[in-house]
C-alpha cells in the first residue's frame, strides 16, 4: 500500500523549488514524513538507574536477599533514608559500621533523587514538532495515558461522529442508574457489626487466638524448631501464661477498650465485599448498563486509532497534513 503521505511530500519539495536538496534533507518536517528524523534519546527507569546510580546498581548486583539490595528497594519505593539509618533487620547483617551504612543509605537515596530528576526531565522535553505546537514525532494513535485511558481518544470519535454518538446517546441516563445500583448492593451486602457482648467477646478471642499462635508459630519456624513448638503447645496449652491464655487476656483487655462500640466482623465484611464485586462486574458487563457502553465506546475507539497507526498515519502526520491543508486554503482565499 502506498504511503499516503507521499502526494504531500512530492507537494512540499515542490513547493520549495523541488531542486534544493541540502533544504529539503534538512527540514525537520521533511525529514519526519521520510522517515530519517532522530528524536532525542529516550530511557527507561532502569536504564536511567544504570546511567546514574552505579552505587545502587552495586547495591541490587549482590542479590534480592543482600541488606544492601533491600535497602536499595526500599529507598527506589520511596522509603526516607533516614528510616534505614538504624534499621536493626539491616545495618547489623551489612557488615558496614553505622556511620558506614548511613553514609551508603544516604548515597541510596541521592541517586534516587538524580533518577526522579532525569525521569522527569525526559517527560517534559519537547522536540521540535511540539515546540510548534504539534503533536511529538515519538507519539503514536495506540499510545495510553497512565491511567489506562486512550490517550487520543477524542480524535477517535472524528473519524465515527455518527457511530459514537448513537452509542453513548443514553450514556448519562445509564451512568446514574449504575451508581443507585451500587449504592444499593453497597447497602445490601456491606461492612457486618457486631451489636452483642457475645459475639464481641467471641470475636476478639478468636482474633487474639489467631495473633499469638501465628506470632508462635512464626517464631518457631525461624527458628527451625516447628516439632518442639507443637509438643510444647500441646503440654503448655491450658497453663498460665500460654499461648491461649494470653489470648484471652488480650481479648478481654479489648473488649474493655471498646467502651460499648460495636466492632465490625473482618471476615463477613469482607466476604460481602466480595460478593458486591462480584454481582457489580456482572451487572457492568450487561448491555445498557453505563459501564458496558463505555467498554464499547473504548473498544471501538482503539480499534480506529489502531486501524489509523496500521496505515501508517501518526497524530504528527495529522498535525503536518492539517497546518498544509490550512495553509493552502488560505493562499488560495
Amino acid at each position: 500500500m502506498a504511503d499516503p503521505y507521499s502526494d504531500l511530500i512530492a507537494a512540499m519539495i515542490a513547493s520549495k523549488g523541488g531542486s534544493d536538496f541540502s533544504s529539503n534533507t534538512m527540514d525537520p518536517v521533511m525529514q519526519y514524513l521520510n522517515g530519517t528524523f532522530q528524536s532525542a534519546p529516550s530511557f527507561t527507569l532502569d536504564q536511567l538507574y544504570q546511567r546514574n546510580a552505579p552505587t545502587t546498581a552495586s547495591a541490587v548486583s549482590l542479590g534480592s536477599s543482600s541488606p544492601h539490595a533491600i535497602a536499595a528497594a526500599r529507598i527506589k519505593s520511596g522509603t526516607p533514608a533516614w528510616q534505614l539509618w538504624n534499621a536493626k533487620d539491616l545495618q547489623p547483617q551489612s557488615g558496614m559500621s553505622p556511620a558506614d551504612w548511613k553514609s551508603f543509605v544516604n548515597t541510596l537515596a541521592d541517586e534516587h533523587q538524580v533518577v526522579q530528576k532525569a525521569m522527569l526531565d525526559q517527560s517534559l522535553q519537547q522536540d521540535v514538532f511540539q515546540k510548534a505546537g504539534m503533536r511529538g514525532a515519538n507519539e503514536n494513535y495506540t499510545d495510553m495515558n497512565s491511567d489506562g485511558t486512550l490517550k487520543f481518544g477524542a480524535e477517535a470519535m472524528q473519524y465515527a461522529p455518527q457511530q459514537f454518538a448513537d452509542l453513548t446517546a443514553n450514556l448519562p441516563a445509564q451512568l446514574s442508574s449504575d451508581a443507585v445500583r451500587r449504592q444499593n448492593i453497597a447497602a445490601k451486602f456491606g461492612d457486618v457489626f457486631l451489636t452483642s457482648d457475645v459475639d464481641k467477646k467471641k470475636y476478639l478471642e478468636n482474633k487474639a487466638i489467631q495473633d499469638v499462635m501465628g506470632k508462635e508459630k512464626q517464631h518457631a519456624n525461624e527458628q527451625s524448631q516447628r516439632n518442639w513448638f507443637m509438643k510444647l503447645l500441646n503440654s503448655r496449652i491450658q497453663m498460665p501464661g500460654a499461648p491461649v491464655g494470653r489470648a484471652k487476656d488480650q481479648a478481654a483487655k479489648d473488649f474493655l477498650a471498646l467502651k460499648g462500640a460495636n466492632i465490625k466482623d473482618e471476615r463477613l465484611s469482607a466476604e460481602n465485599r466480595s460478593r458486591a464485586n462480584a454481582i457489580n462486574a456482572y451487572a457492568d458487563r450487561k448491555e445498557g448498563s453505563g459501564a458496558n457502553t463505555q467498554q464499547q465506546a473504548f473498544d471501538l475507539a482503539s480499534q480506529i486509532l489502531a486501524s489509523l497507526q496500521q496505515q501508517g498515519s501518526t497524530p504528527l502526520k495529522t498535525d503536518i497534513m492539517r497546518n498544509a491543508m490550512l495553509k493552502r486554503s488560505t493562499k488560495s482565499g
